[in-house]
């Protein structure tokens, strides 16, 4: 049996790491933090396990075998770093910290330390990718565009997780929490090429909180082009999101639409059609239950902190050539 214990029990995927460790059979959840203790005691009401404010009291108190580590962003770092020093295997959420000199120095140690340290680039282990890389037959990406544009951000008040509306806390906004899934997918799909930040805009108009709510980008991988465009600009709070992708390669054409269905079209021009899920909340259950499985076997994680270190460092020059402020500081972009 596994003993697993979770910090920050305020964000707003908390259920997307619940359901799937409650639901696995050598999984029992011993214990909850938050800095906000009526959450974490609320949580921990339900669970039946120990509750604190304190991660680390936390820690000493029930000795879990793993982490998952959620919550603030600007908690992240420092709580990966204690995890990598009392050598316990943990997952955290993306970014993993508010900048990318925070996240290269908990992955180095993270590597030094033998850690096992993953991340939830979940769109790596989705079906769709799966089906797009099998039906490239190895050829190139050369056009690769990803917009997803989600509900006003005031969802976050709503989910107990207002502290992703300062940018002190969250280090940016839409980018941070969506983008960055792209930032990551790009030189996944396009590998063994430097990637570059040729173009990028964001806002913070729609709102008026100092996070951005629209952020447009265009990068460069070797002698492809990738776009993303990612937002809180849905003006009901009951739509889930905008969701238009497109990639190509020599091999496909692939578009997607909406959140259950991906097209691809070969070059016989012939159309199929597929029911497959395009979100990335759908693959968390999938990634909680692999995140157990390879510590439980020893294996090393799909996704770790090297990889949040390089899509964080894509982040921090979006924002540079966008003219944001700097992650975690004040200022509308």
């Amino acid at each position: 049996m596994i003993r697993v214990a979770l910090f920050g029990v305020s964000h707003w995927h908390l259920r997307l790491y619940l359901d799937p460790l409650r639901a696995n059979a050598d999984v029992t959840v011993v214990g909850v933090s938050d800095p906000d203790a009526a959450i974490a005691a609320r949580v921990a009401a339900e669970l039946g396990c120990a509750s604190t404010d304190d991660h680390r009291a936390l820690v000493d108190e029930v000795a879990p075998d793993a982490v998952m580590v959620l919550g603030r962003h600007a908690d992240m770092a420092e709580q990966a770093e204690f995890l990598i020093e009392r050598g316990i295997p943990f997952a955290v959420e993306k970014p993993a910290g508010l900048d990318a000199a925070q996240v290269t120095r908990i992955a180095a140690l993270a590597e030094e330390r033998g850690a096992f340290a993953a991340v939830p680039f979940v769109f790596r282990q989705s079906d769709y990718v799966r089906e797009l890389r099998d039906r490239s037959a190895g050829a190139r990406f050369d056009h690769l565009s990803f917009t997803m544009i989600g509900r006003p951000p005031q969802q976050y008040e709503r989910m107990d997780s207002a502290w992703m509306l300062d940018r002190s806390l969250a280090g940016g906004g839409a980018l941070v929490n969506l983008g960055i899934h792209f930032l990551d997918l790009v030189p996944f799909l396009v590998p063994g090429e430097p990637v570059r930040v040729v173009g990028a805009a964001v806002s913070s108009s729609a709102w008026g909180y100092d996070i951005d709510d629209f952020a447009a980008v265009t990068l460069q991988a070797g002698d492809s082009v990738a776009v993303i465009q990612t937002g809180y600009r849905y003006t009901s709070p009951d739509e889930y999101m905008d969701l238009h992708f497109s990639v190509r390669s020599s091999q496909v054409y692939s578009v997607v639409r909406d959140p259950h269905t991906a097209e691809f079209t070969g070059p016989d021009g012939a159309l199929d059609r597929v029911a497959v899920e395009t979100t990335n909340v759908a693959y968390y259950p999938r990634f909680v239950d692999d995140v157990i499985d390879r510590i439980r076997d020893g294996r090393a994680p799909l996704a770790d902190l090297g990889d949040a270190a390089a899509a964080m460092r894509l982040l921090d020059e979006v924002y540079a050539v966008a003219g944001a402020p700097p992650a975690g500081r004040k200022g509308s972009p």
